[in-house]
């Protein structure tokens, strides 16, 4: 059971595994962006709304109420940028910058070989 054949079934899959990772390409639809902007920037707004509410009933004054400031537009920010398709993370040459699978894609070698401390 431990030891596998060339041609055995465990060993197919784990190419067709390998093949199928090597093809993968990471697509980016016009519904995933317009759900996740809209998401973002619902939540971005909501942040301003609680953050400026709070600071009201505390009593503070307009530097009480930055942070919840900053942080929303930092969110309504990402969001217009998630509906335009613009990736300001963008790490890699893969549509959406991020490259989730690129230990897989080099194979087993180059991943247990990082994995070892020097």
């Amino acid at each position: 059971m431990g030891s596998e054949q060339p041609g055995s079934w465990i060993q197919n899959q784990k190419e067709k595994v390998k093949e199928d990772v090597t093809d993968f390409r990471l697509k980016d639809c016009a519904g995933c962006r317009l759900i996740g902007g809209i998401g973002i920037i619902l939540a971005g707004g909501y942040v301003g709304f609680v953050g400026q509410k709070r600071a009201k009933l505390r009593g503070g004054g307009i530097i009480s109420q930055i942070p919840s400031a900053i942080g929303a537009g930092v969110m309504i920010s990402l969001g217009i940028m998630r509906l335009l398709g613009i990736n300001p993370f963008t790490s890699s040459d893969s549509e959406i910058g991020i490259d989730a699978l690129q230990k897989l894609r080099r194979g087993n070698e180059d991943v247990t070989s990082e994995s070892t401390p020097p």
